[in-house]
């Protein structure tokens, strides 16, 4: 009897264990007074000679606006006019010319349901199945003039 207590309790914990490294937003509701970390960088520009493997720093939702604090101290506030999710803006093509260097080119297909929460011009969120992207835009120098492309990606999970 012991034995079977055991190896339920072995499964319990097996199965606790690899859920708790499935980290999303539990609801697309950004809601103000929570605040989100970076785990990851998804994707960084070529260009981008930034030695942070992820970008520094929590971002808070406040009611009109996306507040970011660096660990110095350092901090922005983004005002956003309103939480609401919207559709993807950007077609297959135009997503595709944010990127300088095809072979860049970070490929959205495998994300059934991509959402999009705008910041300002340069930044925005997605929520692609259930996690938290904060995505940023820049200009580079391309000889003859600038051009818009895809900075950086950073998943973003809540703080404790």
């Amino acid at each position: 009897m012991l034995k079977k207590y055991f190896c339920v309790l072995i499964v319990f914990l097996a199965v606790l264990m690899l859920l708790s490294g499935c980290v999303s937003v539990k609801s697309a509701e950004l809601v103000p007074g929570t605040t989100y970390v970076s785990a990851e960088r998804i994707y960084t520009n070529h260009w981008h000679n930034s030695w942070f493997s992820v970008i520094d720093g929590e971002f808070t939702i406040e009611e009109k606006a996306l507040r970011w604090v660096s660990s110095s101290g350092k901090e922005k506030t983004f005002p956003v006019e309103e939480w609401k999710w919207e559709e993807f803006p950007f077609s297959e093509e135009e997503w595709s010319a944010l990127f300088d260097d095809r072979e860049d080119y970070f490929d959205l297909s495998p994300y059934e349901k991509i959402m999009f929460q705008p910041i300002n011009d340069f930044n925005f969120l997605l929520l692609a199945n259930g996690d938290l992207w904060f995505v940023c835009l820049s200009f580079i120098n391309t000889g003859n003039d600038n051009q818009l492309v895809l900075w950086s990606i950073d998943k973003l999970v809540p703080t404790e």
